[in-house]
């Protein structure tokens, strides 16, 4: 029974996943509430982990539930069941789009959908926001987060400045965990 509830779980999840991890987050949230397979805690150290690894969002995600709740079997049940219907429309769109694309309805479609997306990724960042920051307890002088965000902006703001440019996303990850070992260890 727990493979077939993984399957219909996470291929709702891959269906209506449109616009990427964030904007699937509530969705995610709502499947996680509703089977009770983790809490908000457990959700927001999976996004943490599932953002600093190589992948997919929605993929990291079903296969590590998959493998909590159905060992290897469902490891592998539902990281197919989260890929299979962006797969499949994909393939649909393109067989569509690549005889279709110039028509203004199609254009008008796409337009229609950035502020949907857009908006989507903001319910998710107020969704993070508001679950694990307690707003009223913020002060610059004591929260380690703030004073790292700060310092980073002044850094990658200098560097665009002197060298006009943007920074390395590589470099500027590593940079970002030198200052976070440092300001942490403080």
């Amino acid at each position: 029974m727990i493979y077939f509830s993984l399957i219909k779980e996470f291929l709702i999840l891959g269906l209506f996943s449109v616009g990427g991890a964030y904007s699937a987050l509530p969705i995610v949230k709502d499947i996680m509430t509703k089977t009770k397979w983790m809490d908000d805690l457990m959700l927001s150290n999976i996004i943490a982990i599932t953002e600093s690894t190589p992948g997919s969002f929605i993929v990291n995600l079903s296969s590590y539930v998959g493998a909590v709740k159905g060992g290897i079997l469902g490891l592998i049940l539902t990281t197919f069941a989260a890929i299979f219907p962006a797969f499949i429309i994909m393939i649909i769109f393109y067989k569509f789009l690549s005889k279709n694309y110039n028509l203004k309805l199609i254009k008008d479609l796409f337009i229609a959908l950035r502020p949907v997306v857009c908006a989507l990724i903001l319910v998710s960042g107020l969704i993070l926001l508001f679950e694990n920051v307690n707003i009223m307890s913020v002060n610059i002088l004591s929260n380690k987060n703030l004073i790292i965000f700060l310092i980073l902006l002044i850094i990658y703001t200098l560097y665009k400045k002197i060298k006009s440019k943007k920074l390395s996303s590589i470099l500027f990850i590593l940079i970002s965990a030198f200052i976070g070992i440092i300001i942490n260890s403080l």
